[in-house]
Order: structure tokens, then sequence, then C-alpha cells
């Protein structure tokens, strides 16, 4: 049975470069296979969203890997 938030998850992993997407993938899967739930919220931002983050203190930088 696929967890609740999975396909949302996988939605995001798959926005990210090929070898991130490939280590986040493999996190999910194991995750998955040991029921474990997990949800992977975010993978890209917005310059625009990474400067609200900033400006918020909800990030400290716009150095981000989000970017």
């Amino acid at each position: 049975m696929t967890s609740y938030y999975y396909s949302r998850s996988l939605a995001n992993v798959n926005k990210l470069a090929d070898n991130t997407k490939a280590a986040a993938r493999k996190l999910l899967d194991w995750s998955e296979s040991n029921g474990i739930e997990v949800l992977i919220y975010e993978t890209i931002r917005t310059k625009e969203q990474q400067s609200a983050n900033v400006a918020s203190g909800a990030s400290q930088t716009m150095r981000s890997y989000h970017l």
C-alpha cells in the first residue's frame, strides 16, 4: 500500500537534478518499503520565494541549493 504522501513527495523529487533526484528517490523508496511516512515538501524555489524566506527568517541565505 502506498503511503499518504508518496505521490506528492515523488512529484517534488522529480523536479530535482539527476544526482540529487537519485539520492532522494532512494530515501523515499526506502522509507516507503519500511513503513515510514515521509513528506518531501519543497525542492525547488524561485529567487522571489527564497528572498521572501530570507526576509521572514525562514531561510538565512540566498545561496541555497533550493534555487
